[in-house]
């Protein structure tokens, strides 16, 4: 359980940082030469691709009897712990308000970050499915 734990949260730490990392790229670099909403849909989707990626490691290297607790551990570690620094960072260090922090998480106007974060938290088990399902008939000769 221990080695487990101490998988998801470094993987939290590495999935972190390439998502931040991202989207300091996408704004910096990619949105003055694709323009604003192109790069956003870049961050959007390669963000969904890197969530995927580490989920996949994650499924691959926690594997075996118990993996679904830690999937679900895995999901809820990863999205809150982006959700708390993006929050964090944005109020303490950005200075965006609450209505635009809160405008940024409403799916309900067609806003994408919502479901990235909602990878996040299936992902690992969606994943961890895969990687442990027994073939069918697998029982029979056993």
């Amino acid at each position: 359980m221990m080695r487990s734990l101490i998988v998801t949260l470094i993987l939290a730490g590495v999935l972190i940082a390439m998502i931040f990392g991202n989207a300091a790229f996408s704004i910096s670099v990619l949105a003055d030469r694709i323009g604003g909403v192109n790069a956003f849909t870049y961050r959007i989707a390669s963000s969904a691709v890197l969530i995927l990626a580490v989920a996949w490691l994650h499924a691959r290297l926690t594997a075996g009897r118990g993996w679904l607790g830690r999937a679900v551990l895995a999901g809820v570690i990863w999205l809150g712990a982006s959700v708390g620094l993006e929050l964090t960072i944005a109020r303490a260090v950005m200075g965006v308000s609450w209505p635009n922090l809160i405008a940024n998480y409403a799916f309900w106007r067609g806003e994408p970050w919502p479901f990235v974060l909602l990878l996040e938290l299936v992902a690992p088990v969606l994943f961890g499915w895969f990687r442990n399902r027994r073939p069918a008939g697998f029982d029979r000769f056993s």
